[in-house]
Protein backbone atom coordinates (compact mmCIF):
# COMPACT_ATOMS: atom_id res chain seq x y z
CA UNK A 1 0.00 0.00 0.00
CA UNK A 2 1.28 3.49 -1.24
CA UNK A 3 0.74 6.32 0.98
CA UNK A 4 0.83 9.74 -0.87
CA UNK A 5 3.36 12.83 1.65
CA UNK A 6 3.65 15.21 -1.44
CA UNK A 7 0.88 17.72 -3.26
CA UNK A 8 1.43 20.18 -6.03
CA UNK A 9 -0.83 23.06 -4.92
CA UNK A 10 -2.74 24.96 -7.46
CA UNK A 11 0.10 27.38 -7.75
CA UNK A 12 2.01 24.64 -8.90
CA UNK A 13 4.34 24.75 -5.27
CA UNK A 14 5.24 20.84 -3.86
CA UNK A 15 3.82 20.85 -0.49
CA UNK A 16 3.38 18.35 1.93
CA UNK A 17 0.16 16.81 2.20
CA UNK A 18 0.31 17.26 6.34
CA UNK A 19 0.30 20.92 6.62
CA UNK A 20 1.11 22.03 3.94
CA UNK A 21 4.84 22.36 4.37
CA UNK A 22 7.12 23.91 1.32
CA UNK A 23 9.38 20.85 -0.09
CA UNK A 24 11.85 23.36 -0.64
CA UNK A 25 11.68 24.64 2.66
CA UNK A 26 12.32 21.11 4.11
CA UNK A 27 15.04 20.75 1.65
CA UNK A 28 16.78 23.83 2.85
CA UNK A 29 16.33 23.65 6.48
CA UNK A 30 18.05 19.96 5.97
CA UNK A 31 20.70 20.48 2.86
CA UNK A 32 21.58 24.07 3.61
CA UNK A 33 20.88 25.02 7.44
CA UNK A 34 21.91 21.04 8.31
CA UNK A 35 18.91 20.58 10.38
CA UNK A 36 18.11 17.31 11.35
CA UNK A 37 14.84 15.34 9.77
CA UNK A 38 13.71 14.50 13.60
CA UNK A 39 13.79 18.46 14.22
CA UNK A 40 12.22 19.76 10.73
CA UNK A 41 9.47 16.92 11.96
CA UNK A 42 9.16 18.33 15.60
CA UNK A 43 9.16 21.70 13.53
CA UNK A 44 6.99 21.32 11.45
CA UNK A 45 4.25 19.09 13.18
CA UNK A 46 4.75 16.89 10.23
CA UNK A 47 5.96 12.98 9.96
CA UNK A 48 9.28 11.87 9.71
CA UNK A 49 7.73 10.27 6.57
CA UNK A 50 7.02 13.52 4.97
CA UNK A 51 10.24 14.90 5.87
CA UNK A 52 11.95 11.79 3.97
CA UNK A 53 9.26 12.11 1.00
CA UNK A 54 10.09 16.18 0.85
CA UNK A 55 14.01 15.14 0.64
CA UNK A 56 12.67 12.21 -2.19
CA UNK A 57 10.70 14.58 -3.96
CA UNK A 58 13.06 17.55 -3.96
CA UNK A 59 16.16 15.12 -5.44
CA UNK A 60 13.79 13.13 -7.86
CA UNK A 61 12.91 17.39 -9.32
CA UNK A 62 16.55 18.91 -8.55
CA UNK A 63 16.21 20.52 -12.15
CA UNK A 64 13.05 21.78 -11.24
CA UNK A 65 14.17 23.16 -7.80
CA UNK A 66 17.35 24.60 -9.84
CA UNK A 67 15.83 26.25 -12.51
CA UNK A 68 13.58 27.64 -9.93
CA UNK A 69 16.52 28.93 -8.24
CA UNK A 70 18.23 30.69 -10.80
CA UNK A 71 15.05 32.54 -11.84
CA UNK A 72 15.69 34.09 -8.30
CA UNK A 73 18.81 35.24 -8.19
CA UNK A 74 18.82 38.09 -10.09
CA UNK A 75 15.97 39.57 -7.23
CA UNK A 76 18.04 38.44 -4.90
CA UNK A 77 20.80 40.53 -5.84
CA UNK A 78 18.65 43.31 -5.98
CA UNK A 79 17.63 42.88 -2.76
CA UNK A 80 21.16 42.57 -1.53
CA UNK A 81 21.71 45.58 -3.35
CA UNK A 82 19.24 47.48 -2.26
CA UNK A 83 19.93 46.43 1.79
CA UNK A 84 23.80 47.63 1.62
CA UNK A 85 22.80 50.86 -0.28
CA UNK A 86 19.93 51.72 2.40
CA UNK A 87 22.21 50.52 5.24
CA UNK A 88 24.77 53.17 3.71
CA UNK A 89 22.48 56.34 3.24
CA UNK A 90 21.35 55.27 7.41
CA UNK A 91 25.01 55.23 8.78
CA UNK A 92 25.94 58.40 6.60
CA UNK A 93 22.46 60.05 8.30
CA UNK A 94 23.73 58.53 11.56
CA UNK A 95 27.50 60.42 11.31
CA UNK A 96 25.75 63.56 10.36
CA UNK A 97 23.87 63.38 13.26
CA UNK A 98 26.54 62.98 15.23
CA UNK A 99 28.47 65.58 13.75
CA UNK A 100 26.02 68.16 14.38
Amino acid sequence: MSVQHILVDDEGIPRTINHRVKVKMIAQKHLIAGESVDHIAEHYGITLADVYAALAYYHDNLAYFEQQEAELEPLADDARRYTAELKARINERLEENQEN
